[in-house]
């Protein structure tokens, strides 16, 4: 029971370094827009992001660590089974945005944070906005962090064994519980982030003389 608890916990914190990864990377990507940027106002960017990050890994910890309650008093294999797939389904969902948020910013000047489905509610305009032969590149970035993404929650899903002995049923699903609660304050608390706002104001700086 311990190390389905651990797990849960395990889970949300792999997935806030990974949606925080992000950030560095769109950094670096579009470096030139901060050039003039301290490394210090890179470094809150990074930190404002979290409150959304935190909700990403919020989301995504959810409905495992509900399952994980089903599994204490329902007892089944097919739990883990179907946990593994949940998240590779989310893997492949956050790398799609995410390398659509790289190659868009370059045309909206907007990262795709919170309103990723109002910008992409045609999905026509976004794909014509790319370059035809830029798509190799973001296609590519989409397949890399699907694979760093997976890997990480194989990883994670190798301890992971939801069952637990009678005797625990009781305090197991009360201490997942109270995570489900933490979880839910975690997607309460980032819903409005700004994280796009902070971007563009840091990137602004590259103009301000």
């Amino acid at each position: 029971m311990k190390r389905n608890i651990i797990f849960v916990i395990e889970l949300f914190f792999t997935t806030l370094a990974l949606m925080a990864a992000q950030k560095i990377v769109f950094l670096l990507r579009y470096a030139s827009l901060s050039a003039e940027a301290a490394p210090l106002d890179r470094l809150r960017t990074i930190w404002h992001g979290l409150s959304l990050d935190a909700t990403v890994a919020g989301y995504v910890v959810a409905l495992p660590l509900l399952m994980t309650i089903a599994a204490i008093w329902l007892p089944s294999r097919r739990w883990h089974t179907a946990t593994h797939v949940f998240l590779l389904v989310c893997a492949a969902a956050v790398a799609v945005i995410f390398a659509v948020n790289l190659g868009l910013y370059e045309y909206w000047a907007f990262p795709l944070d919170a309103s990723v489905f109002q910008y992409l509610a045609s999905p026509k305009e976004a794909a014509a906005s790319v370059k035809p032969g830029e798509w190799a590149g973001y296609t590519f970035a989409a397949v890399a962090y699907f694979a760093v993404m997976a890997a990480c929650y194989r990883g994670l899903l190798r301890g992971y064994h939801p069952e637990a002995k009678t005797e625990k049923r009781i305090g197991g699903s009360i201490t997942l519980l109270f995570l489900g609660g933490c979880v839910f304050l975690a997607i309460r608390g980032g819903g409005e982030c700004g994280y796009g706002k902070h971007i563009e104001s840091l990137f602004r700086q590259q103009h301000v003389s």
